[in-house]
């Protein structure tokens, strides 16, 4: 199974910081959709997966039930866990290694929380990052000390054991490829006209109506099983 297409909310911001749009409202407005957009679409997706797993919606009540309690406990107990070790970095004054390793054991068990429930573990690991406390200076210092072990060892093996796993020989009659280029365009229309109109509606220019459509347009997500 494969959903998804670019890139998420996260490469997105690291686009608009690069190109010092933080600050603006066009950069404001674009992360803002890229937040709403995640947290509706890993929703949606959770949903999706556990209705395919099980073969009804029906059956997939259970894991819908599972999810929901899940989702409630990691925005309470989970947050006051998360907000005590936010409160020992402001004590401590940096993020020493007890502390980071506390966080990367809290991402694994999330992770492997929702994957025990019957959703993908992406889920878990992205629901406990919605949970942390956005104190601004410990959330840069964990990017920091994650991103170049991200950027430079599992971004690459990502990439690598998804295309292993791509195989564009299944594409092999004229309808399929019709069939693609439709789904990508409707995707890719979708997402940039859908947010353009609203923009618009919302009293926005029409040069930033585009941008922001077209940075809508790069939040996306990757499921493969």
């Amino acid at each position: 199974m494969y959903v998804g297409c670019k890139i998420g909310g996260g490469k997105l911001a690291r686009i608009i910081t690069e190109n010092n749009l933080q600050g603006t409202r066009l950069g404001t407005l674009a992360l803002t959709c890229a937040a709403v957009d995640d947290v509706t679409a890993w929703c949606l997706l959770a949903v999706a997966i556990a209705v395919a797993r099980t073969g009804d919606f029906a059956g997939a009540i259970p894991t819908i039930i599972a999810s929901i309690v899940y989702i409630g406990l990691m925005l309470t107990a989970g947050r006051w866990f998360l907000q005590c070790l936010a409160k020992h970095y402001l004590r401590a004054g940096r993020l020493s290694q007890l502390l980071l390793a506390g966080i990367y054991m809290a991402v694994v068990a999330s992770a492997l929380i929702t994957e025990l429930i019957g959703i993908h573990l992406i889920f878990g690991a992205f629901l406990l990052g919605a949970a942390m406390p956005k104190n601004e200076d410990l959330v840069r210092e964990l990017a920091v000390k994650t991103e170049d072990f991200v950027l430079i060892f599992l971004l690459p093996i990502f990439f690598a054991y998804s295309g292993l796993r791509t195989q564009i020989g299944l594409l092999n009659r004229p309808e399929l490829w019709l069939l693609c280029t439709l789904v990508l365009g409707v995707a890719i229309a979708g997402k940039y006209v859908g947010t353009y109109v609203a923009a618009r509606v919302s009293g926005i220019s029409k040069r930033e109506a585009s941008a922001l459509g077209w940075f809508v347009k790069l939040v996306c997500c990757k499921y493969y099983r």
